[in-house]
């Protein structure tokens, strides 16, 4: 199997719109792609030279049908790496002065190329953080990592995680300890 997380502004080239895709994979299958891709893994011997060439059959397959962005379309992709990537985006007004427009295009560059508020954005960036900060820390209190990301407190955070993903925070780190337990298994 080959996959591409696509930004924004490509993904509208395969998509009817944006929250087709909300907390969903969508599969595309592209019977031309994969004829060429499928001999690609018997000609090579080298795992990692198979890898590199199926990449890059990927990649010009998906530049043969991603026209050149708008730019709105460029404005989504910076705006979601914006906020993705500085924690101290905490509203719309921050997001759309870090982004150079007003709240209103900001807006509507986030519900037409990722489909979801920049509020929602912002929250799923915070909570993803802080699922990072738990798997990286796996002993630190909850609380503790909970107020490190910004939230008011343990229950806050786990009100998000279970309106986002459904497991409770206690679940989803029994699930990250039962996960590196098995990768740290003896073989």
């Amino acid at each position: 199997m080959v996959a591409a997380n696509l930004q924004p502004a490509a993904s509208t080239a395969f998509l009817s719109g944006p929250t087709v895709l909300r907390d969903v994979t969508q599969n595309i299958v592209a019977d031309d792609l994969l004829a060429e891709i499928a001999p690609v893994f018997h000609r090579i011997e080298g795992f990692d030279d198979a890898v590199d060439a199926a990449v890059a059959a990927l990649s010009a397959w998906i530049a043969q049908r991603v026209p050149p962005p708008s730019e709105l379309a460029i404005r989504a992709n910076h705006l979601l790496a914006l906020i993705e990537t500085d924690p101290n985006i905490t509203t719309l007004t921050e997001a759309a002065e870090a982004l150079h427009v007003s709240p209103r295009t900001a807006q509507r560059v986030a519900h037409d190329y990722i489909g979801m508020s920049v509020g929602e954005i912002i929250r799923r960036s915070r909570l993803q953080r802080a699922l990072e900060h738990a798997r990286e820390s796996p002993t630190e209190p909850l609380a503790t990592i909970a107020a490190a990301n910004g939230y008011s407190d343990h229950s806050h955070m786990a009100a998000e995680l279970r309106t986002i993903t459904r497991p409770t925070a206690t679940q989803h780190r029994a699930a990250l300890r039962a996960t590196a337990d098995w990768r740290c298994a003896p073989k």
